[in-house]
């Protein structure tokens, strides 16, 4: 095995991106279905948009020659939206043309009803009149025929949806879900809904965080039930969780511990550990293994570093199985409040992200420390605060760089 222990957050980073990864196949959906999937061919424009010039106010189509002139303009009547035909203006004419219609033939120009005035079936200017073509789509204005509108690899969202829509793209061909199968376990654990007297049960979480997050990002994500901390048990499951998916999980069962017996059933059952245990904090003891075209990623067992070693590692393996980029949306933010570290690995501390009077700030406040196994540390307007190998200290006011692995609108919504 090509093992490398131990390696740097950009390690393993170089690794994941490098490896091979199989594209996932493509499934035709309905429209109103694919909302959250990804494309897997480009959507082209047919022709160009609009197909002619167009108002795109309420106004009167007229000629700057005769407005040039001094000429008074007649008013030769109406053209409306979705008008079928295709009018002409007469020399020292005008028509009222609203929003969306085809602009005359042989009129340049628009002048908006906010500046004119009607008086005995001409019109009058109220106000200095407009260049030529100001107020007006000009054809191709919203797309060109033959134009990449949505590139594979896109996300659709609503604004996709609309876009193909008014395409006519009833049906739509999207990149089918990795299947990730997640394994979860340790005789400590009790799942949802049931009950134990056992002193120190813990209530199972990994499980169920990883699936919102992957059914997010656009997998399909499979839950098993709990493993005890029995090897075999864990051995079959891992094998069947193989054979079956594209990406597996386990959580916990990574370290150095009598009862970590998931890393040896992973040793023994993939074709090759790439690398095991990494420079960062949290997740220190995660691993990344493969099996034939099966990607498997060991994550520790708390929340807080299971839901980011998978946001900072195993969303590369998925987004890239879908085909759409994988870097981190990354912004500048300046710190409320110093911050101290110990060199030697690099830090991603959960920090509260917050925007004030237009400007990017983080602090702390609220932050149950920086411990691993503190599940509300995640909720709210989080972020995390990128911190390399070697810093040891930040200023307060200092700009560090943030990692966001929520929405955008999600923070906003809270600053």
């Amino acid at each position: 095995m090509n093992l490398k222990r131990g390696v740097s957050y950009e390690e393993a980073l170089e690794i994941l991106s490098s490896s091979g990864v199989r594209l996932k196949g493509e499934e035709k959906l309905f429209l109103h279905d694919a909302l959250g999937r990804v494309l897997a061919r480009d959507i082209i424009a047919p022709s160009d948009m609009p197909p002619f010039p167009t108002a795109a106010m309420d106004g009167y189509a007229c000629s700057s020659r005769d407005i040039n002139e001094g000429r008074a303009l007649r008013i030769a009547g109406d053209n409306p939206a979705g008008n079928p035909c295709e009018m002409a203006l007469e020399e020292g004419s005008c028509i009222k043309t609203f929003t969306g219609a085809r602009m005359p033939r042989g009129a340049d120009t628009l002048l908006i009803v906010e500046n004119v005035k009607e008086e005995e079936g001409f019109l009058k200017l109220t106000a200095p009149a407009p260049r030529a073509g100001v107020f007006i789509r000009q054809a191709g204005d919203n797309y060109r025929q033959g134009e990449i509108l949505l590139p594979k690899g896109t996300l659709l969202s609503p604004s996709e949806i609309g876009l193909l829509a008014s395409l006519n793209h009833l049906f739509v061909h999207v990149r089918s879900k990795p299947i990730v199968t997640i394994l979860s376990g340790g005789d400590e654990l009790v799942e949802l809904g049931e009950e134990s007297l056992r002193v120190g049960a813990l209530r199972s979480a990994n499980n169920h965080l990883l699936k919102a997050l992957i059914d997010s990002m656009g997998g399909e994500a499979r839950l098993t039930d709990l493993l005890p901390d029995e090897p075999h048990a864990i051995e079959e499951a891992l094998k069947s969780a193989l054979e079956e998916s594209d990406i597996v999980l386990t959580t916990g069962g990574m370290s150095l511990g009598d009862y970590d017996f998931t890393q040896q059933a992973i040793y023994k059952l993939c074709d090759e550990v790439l690398f095991h245990g990494a420079k960062v904090k949290p997740g220190k003891p995660i691993a990344y293994a493969k099996k034939g075209d099966t990607h498997l990623f060991g994550l520790p067992g708390f929340p807080n570093s299971c839901l980011i070693t998978f946001y900072l590692f195993g969303r590369i393996i998925l987004h890239r199985m879908l085909g759409v980029p994988f870097e981190p949306l990354k912004i500048r933010a300046k710190l409320d409040e110093s911050l101290q570290k110990e060199a030697g690995r690099a830090e991603f501390r959960v920090c509260t992200l917050k925007l004030q009077k237009g400007e990017w700030r983080v602090d702390f406040e609220g932050k149950k420390g920086i411990q691993s196994a503190i599940i509300n540390n995640l909720c709210g307007p989080t972020a995390l605060v990128i911190l390399d190998e070697e810093c040891t200290f930040k200023e307060r006011g200092e700009e560090v760089e943030v990692v966001l692995f929520k929405p955008l609108e999600t923070i906003l919504q809270r600053s």
